[in-house]
């Protein structure tokens, strides 16, 4: 649901909200699509600037496996 205010917040999709976020802590997010009108989102989605708040929160949200 934080993901989901976040990117309404923008209007954007959640999808492009994680792209934002992955680019924003030092990640090279990646895609496959071969479609023009998800590429442009994808690469609007970089322009949008978040806030480090946001970035915290949805940080919070990420929970990573340990072997």
């Amino acid at each position: 649901p934080e993901l989901i205010r976040i990117a309404r917040r923008y209007g954007q999709m959640p999808t492009q909200i994680v792209f934002r976020f992955a680019a924003s802590i030092g990640m090279l997010p990646l895609t496959g699509t071969t479609s023009a009108v998800h590429m442009r989102a994808d690469l609007d989605a970089v322009q949008t600037p978040l806030d480090p708040a946001e970035i915290a929160q949805i940080e919070g949200l990420v929970t990573i496996a340990r072997p």
